[in-house]
């Protein structure tokens, strides 16, 4: 063991070199590579876990029903399933995008409460059967809780056709039981950036807006349907109404079957099995004909993996220099993704953590991907010990972002540790494709009894939706040669 390690960092050329001293000689550390061309025999852990099914039949569209007290029945509406499968039910209308004005008034109202339920309302294409609804302008019903009352969150969402994302921050409240009227507008001018912006208005509620962004003005988008379409996540059934509807000032008459309205798995009933169905390991593709990787579901379950089994005599701890690399590509990923990449402690004590720490194993040291961004998702370094955990603060710094069109992405993994008075400190830093991001790790906040037998992709033990992932080209220190 080295009894006082002093390190330099200089940058050279874009890398990192550390120069270390010692009063014992330093540790001599086993490196792997992984390819990936044949099987390497990796350890999978409820790495292809059956989904949870549940049958769905989807049963809305237009109703001879009265649920919004206009006195005359007919409307739209019924029952709508949050489900990995597409559905939705819209008037064809002539393609729009950002650079017209468009408008939309009605009521709505959602008879009773639900429970992981997911709906949305506006214009779409009717091409878009997609998680993120790429071109499309709507609002978004997600069931929620206000001290203990069950209520619905009201979202406004604004995607371009490659599903950049503006809105979905700001929120509004509507309880179970009530009408509402409400106005949706989109302006071809205004804004921030002067390319137009959108407003959702829900009377006696509150306003919500969002700004067309110069990135999807420049993506564009076409809108070739309006109304109703479903959330494409596994989740619940919800029941919802609209109607009293006008577009552009026109009202659109419901009192029989209207005519130009168009369905789309609107009345499909089937077993949805998607929901937690983790579908990774080893996987023919990549650059060399085989990499690691596949569908992860961010679960409420015990932790999944596919990892290297590394020797544990003597273990890896944080008393040692780590490093990684290797590429990474994304293919897909859901709402609220989270996938872990790098060392952990495999030990079963350890494979479980609640949502509220973070929903990690405790003893990994790598980096995640998550943290929704406009075209995919965040990576970032990450550590954690039974003590505590750390991530790199998104929004705050320039960090990585992970396409989710299958690019390939290359990234570098450096832990640099610093001993002072026998307590682990130092360095975790993460490069992807250029971009550095760096956690200062205080040896108060992180137990020093930290192991890592493990080496690999794991998943996070929190509910959220999944991600499709692969690595390849692996490097990584796997063990301390005696």
């Amino acid at each position: 063991m080295i009894a006082r390690l002093a390190l330099l960092l200089a940058a050279v050329g874009g890398a990192v070199v550390v120069l270390a001293t010692a009063t014992a000689a330093p540790p001599r550390l086993l490196t792997r590579t992984q390819d990936f061309t044949a099987d390497p025999g990796w350890e999978g852990r409820y790495d292809h876990a059956p989904g949870l099914c549940v049958a769905v039949q989807q049963n809305f569209g237009w109703t001879a029903t009265d649920h919004l007290g206009t006195g005359v029945p007919g409307e739209l509406g019924g029952t709508v399933w949050r489900a990995s499968r597409g559905a939705n039910y819209g008037l064809a209308i002539p393609p729009v995008g950002f650079g017209d004005s468009f408008d939309a008034s009605g009521r709505f109202a959602l008879p009773q409460t639900a429970t992981t339920a997911g709906v949305l309302f506006g214009w779409y294409s009717s091409t878009s059967f997609d998680t993120h609804k790429p071109s499309s302008i709507m609002f978004r019903f997600d069931d929620g809780d206000v001290g203990g009352e069950r209520v619905f969150v009201v979202s406004l969402i604004v995607v371009s056709q490659s599903r950049l994302l503006s809105g979905g921050g700001a929120q509004l409240i509507v309880h179970p039981g009530q009408v509402y009227d409400w106005t949706l507008s989109h302006a071809a001018t205004g804004g921030i950036y002067g390319l137009g912006d959108v407003v959702l208005t829900v009377a006696g509620v509150g306003t919500l807006s969002a700004d067309v962004r110069p990135d999807q003005w420049r993506d564009g988008a076409v809108f070739d349907r309006f109304g109703i379409s479903n959330l494409e996540m596994p989740g619940g059934p919800v029941e919802v109404y609209y109607g009293d509807l006008a577009l552009d000032g026109a009202t659109l008459p419901l009192g029989s079957e209207p005519v130009g309205w168009v369905g789309a798995g609107n009345h499909d009933g089937y077993d949805d099995c998607d929901r937690y169905r983790n579908d990774f390991g080893w996987h023919q593709g990549g650059s060399e004909g085989g990499e690691a990787g596949g569908t992860v579901w961010r679960a409420e379950r015990r932790a999944a993996w596919y990892a290297d089994r590394l020797p544990t005599t003597p273990p890896l701890t944080l008393a040692y220099p780590l490093t990684a690399s290797g590429t990474l590509r994304m293919t897909h990923t859901g709402i609220d993704p989270d996938i872990f990449v790098g060392w952990f402690d495999s030990r079963e004590k350890y494979a479980y953590a609640q949502c509220a720490d973070g929903g990690f194993l405790r003893d990994r040291l790598g980096f995640r991907v998550g943290g929704l961004a406009r075209l995919g998702d965040r990576a970032r370094p990450y550590i954690a010990t039974r003590r505590t955990q750390l991530a790199f603060q998104l929004g705050r710094r320039a960090s990585a972002l992970v396409t989710h069109d299958g690019t390939v992405h290359h990234w570098r993994l450096h832990y640099i540790p610093i001993l002072r008075a026998g307590a682990p400190r130092g360095l975790l830093m993460l490069t992807v494709d250029g971009i550095r991001m760096s956690l200062a790790i205080d040896p108060t906040r992180f137990d020093p009894r930290a192991r890592f037998d493990r080496f690999g992709i794991a998943s996070v033990t929190c509910g959220g939706g999944p991600m499709t992932l692969y690595l390849d080209d692996l490097s990584y220190t796997a063990g301390v040669l005696q």
